[in-house]
């Protein structure tokens, strides 16, 4: 996507202060108590996948899904600075989060800020109808 082109090569540099650990025990804490037990994370929009790291160090299985190649080609530079025992617990593509499907069932869900649980999609309410994703049945459910 041209939107982060040239962005993806500053976007962790521009973020190097956000407190990412302390945004995925949030989140964790979250899941904790809405879906104890939820092990299978989707996120959309993964960007560099900061939070999808952090979710792997805790434990999560992760697949991230970004329409920029470029973020995707940052996120898999840090996946490989991962223990090798946690790799093969993140899964990165790029495509757009319209048209991800996937076999797999997911029991979080997330797209930036949005925390998605089994049957509970508050973005599907913002699209006000337009179809988000294509197959949410698939993607989200």
């Amino acid at each position: 996507m041209m939107a982060f082109g040239e962005y993806a090569k500053y976007y962790d540099l521009l973020y190097a202060d956000k407190d990412y650990a302390a945004e995925t025990a949030f989140v964790r804490e979250i899941i904790r108590r809405l879906a104890p037990g939820a092990r299978t994370l989707l996120e959309l929009g993964c960007g560099s996948a900061r939070h999808a790291l952090e979710l792997v160090r805790n434990r999560f299985t992760v697949t991230g899904v970004d329409l920029s190649a470029q973020m995707i080609a940052r996120a898999h530079a840090q996946v490989t600075q991962l223990p090798l025992e946690l790799r093969s617990r993140i899964k990165l593509m790029q495509g757009h989060a319209t048209r991800f499907v996937s076999a797999t069932p997911f029991e979080v869900k997330s797209e930036s800020c949005w925390i998605f649980l089994q049957g509970f999609h508050p973005l599907r309410a913002l699209h006000r109808g337009r179809p988000w994703p294509r197959n949410p049945d698939r993607a989200l459910s």
